[in-house]
């Protein structure tokens, strides 16, 4: 993946110092490099980081292409292309299986991580089921008590987040 940012970037360069057009416009980058972390995180399956990485960035050009009738950013958010949508399904069920084979804190950070990037999706119900998971490991770890919050405010289940919120407070009273 280093190697392909590398060339790719160098032969641009190259191209504007000889004062020829680009080989890789702007977009075409984008679409490349997100290629090439797309095939290094396949590659590497057990690797949190590029798998975090592929759906971050699959999220951002999403969210960067989905639009209203008006033009501006919408409120739902709809993967960039069929294929981007099965990457961030794949790249997610990777970090799940990451998550439900760790112990301790590498699984509160990994839950952490998957329900933070479910939520830039607004997959509230995988948030939800995270945030459980890490609370179920630590009832005091305050990120997960709001990421479920979060969660079941946007599933707008009200009372369940009432409930929630109560036992909080119970358990972290400082909160």
């Amino acid at each position: 993946y280093g190697f392909r940012v590398t060339e790719v970037v160098l032969r641009n360069a190259i191209a504007v110092f000889r004062s020829q057009k680009q080989p890789y416009p702007m977009v075409q980058v984008e679409r490349v490099l997100l290629d090439e972390l797309q095939a290094t995180a396949r590659l590497q399956p057990e690797h949190l980081l590029w798998q975090s990485q592929l759906v971050h960035y699959l999220t951002i050009a999403g969210w960067k292409n989905t639009q209203d009738k008006d033009g501006k950013t919408a409120k739902k958010f709809h993967p960039a292309s069929a294929e981007d949508a099965i990457a961030i399904r794949e790249a997610m069920a990777r970090i799940d299986r990451l998550a439900d084979d760790s112990k301790g804190e590498t699984a509160i950070f990994c839950h952490t991580m998957a329900a933070t990037l479910c939520a830039s999706s607004q997959d509230y119900v995988a948030v939800e089921k995270h945030a459980r998971k890490v609370l179920q490991l630590d009832r005091k770890n305050q990120i997960a008590w709001e990421q479920l919050e979060h969660a079941l405010y946007n599933q707008e289940r009200y009372a369940d987040m009432l409930t929630e919120v109560q036992s909080l407070a119970k358990e972290l009273p400082t909160a």
